[in-house]
């Protein structure tokens, strides 16, 4: 894959997250849904909303949430999502990449389309609006230095 379409890619992964306020998400307590997951070891969960689109076989899950310097947008974007089932993730995988991004400033990117981003999502329940999975990822982070954000037992579960 040329360098020019990962740019691409990551550009417009990184348009669609920042384009969301928080009053764009679903409360976690209106009961359409959460994402949780571990971070570098420590616990995170979509406090403050998690917001979701399905549309011609393209899948976006984002979560916001965590306080201070753990304060995270998580987002998950799988194209070709026809059913259930598990979808790579990495450089490799044109189509599919997880991001997180700092809600902080400054604003800082992890992805898994550079080089050294990996992860699998899996798709457990995609059915009548319900859409449910699991995930694990590392992202790295843009722009270089080499460091990464490692995202284990991760879960989503929401309403489309």
């Amino acid at each position: 894959m040329s360098l020019t379409f990962r740019a691409a890619r990551l550009g417009l992964a990184f348009a669609l997250v920042l384009g969301c306020s928080p009053d764009d998400f679903n409360s976690p307590g209106d009961g359409l849904g959460n994402m949780i997951a571990t971070i570098d070891g420590v616990a995170w969960s979509s406090d403050q909303g998690i917001e979701g689109t399905y549309a011609e076989l393209l899948l976006v899950v984002t979560g916001l949430g965590g306080r201070g310097a753990g304060r995270f947008q998580v987002q998950i974007v799988l194209a070709g999502v026809a059913a259930p089932g598990s979808y790579p993730l990495g450089p490799e995988h044109t189509g599919n990449v997880a991001t997180i991004i700092t809600a902080n400033s400054p604003v800082v990117l992890y992805t898994t389309a550079l080089e050294g981003g990996s992860g699998t999502v899996t798709i457990t329940s995609l059915a009548a609006g319900d859409l449910q999975g699991t995930f694990t990822f590392t992202g790295v982070l843009a722009g270089g230095a080499g460091e990464a954000k490692v995202v284990t037992n991760g879960t989503f579960k929401l309403r489309l």
